[in-house]
């Protein structure tokens, strides 16, 4: 009995170290002139003519379980660009982290500080944090930070990095308890794949207020940013977001899979984030029994939005705000004896 419980007691240590992964973006699809509303990328702020694109091929670092798959997403437009979101289940305690490979091609005079990646919470507001910060020191050589706030002042490694280099970047944001003692960390490696999370990270933040939890992972070329970003080209490929240095870094693309792949439902709403209404969208394989149901971050039911048979194809509900507070939600479909959810970011 003892010896049971103790393998049981080991399993679910083990579970816990290894933690959960909520996202994998190889952009293991064919080539795009804009990311926007493909593959469950959405759009906030300006709908401008400057795109994150998805161009060939893939970038590539020995050892890191997204090298060498499908293509690459392409940041390297000027003025007011797009910021685009991707959900994930909210994170509100531990720790999360972003995996990815990146690489500058090149800085002209006109970049001088910006970034391309970072997380945002789930709480209906645009708090950009814990970003890849790339200052410019020459046309071939730049700095790298990270940040916890946005009022608050960048802290740069002394480190130098350099241009045509891909490299291998950890983000991690740590939920702290107490006020405001959350922390902002980067892992930046030019060779190599850490098979544990080294001790001492190459910079952190942890200046300004905690955030309630952490909910989607943000593409941005120059949006917003002062100073500027502008004329950059910086590839970023790779994309893992989990719980844990293995369930990030070490996550093999079978784990978790973009744009809802794993159902037999597809379901999606546009605009996402949105202020006062959006429309949900699913297809159905064919005709049965369908519920449609929104709960809040808390997964508690605000509403149903269809009960009833539907035909198989294509379907569309309108959801209005009426009186709603921002946050995050989740449209839970259920078609016959099969399930599927989707994540909604409702803004002020």
């Amino acid at each position: 009995m003892k010896k049971s419980l103790l393998l049981s007691l080991q399993i679910a240590m083990g579970t816990a170290a290894l933690g959960q992964n909520l996202f994998t973006e190889d952009f293991d699809f064919s080539p795009l002139d804009s990311l926007e509303k493909t593959h469950g990328w959405e759009r906030s702020g300006k709908n401008s003519p400057y795109n994150i694109a998805v161009t060939g091929p893939g970038l590539v670092y020995p050892g890191y379980v997204g090298s060498g798959r499908g293509n690459t997403c392409l940041i390297t437009n000027s003025g007011e660009g797009d910021v685009l979101l991707h959900s994930f289940a909210s994170v509100a305690s531990g720790s999360l982290y972003l995996s990815f490979m990146f690489i500058v091609d090149s800085l002209p005079l006109t970049s001088s500080v910006g970034y391309g990646i970072c997380f945002n919470p789930g709480d209906g507001r645009t708090n950009h944090n814990t970003q890849l910060f790339i200052k410019r020191l020459s046309h071939s050589s730049f700095y790298i930070g990270t940040r916890k706030y946005g009022s608050f002042a960048i802290p740069y490694a002394s480190d130098t990095f350099s241009t045509g280099q891909t490299y291998l970047a950890v983000l991690k944001y740590q939920f702290v308890d107490g006020a405001d003692n959350d922390i902002s960390s980067l892992h930046i490696f030019q060779y190599g794949v850490p098979a544990t999370e080294p001790p001492m990270p190459l910079v952190s933040s942890h200046d300004g207020p905690d955030f309630i939890n952490m909910a989607f992972v943000v593409l941005s070329n120059n949006y917003a940013q002062s100073p500027s970003f502008d004329g950059v080209k910086l590839r970023i490929d790779g994309i893992r977001v989990g719980t844990s240095w293995q369930s990030s870094v070490w996550a093999m693309p079978t784990s978790v899979s973009s744009g809802n792949q794993d159902s037999r439902i597809p379901l999606s709403n546009a605009p996402n984030p949105f202020h006062n209404q959006t429309t949900i969208q699913y297809e159905l394989p064919s005709g049965g029994w369908v519920l449609v149901e929104l709960l809040n971050a808390s997964g508690h039911l605000c509403g149903e939005l269809h009960r009833g048979f539907q035909e198989a194809g294509v379907h569309h509900l309108l959801w209005e705000r009426n009186g709603l507070p921002a946050g995050h939600y989740t449209c839970r479909l259920r078609f016959n004896n099969e399930e599927t959810s989707h994540l909604l970011l409702l803004l002020d």
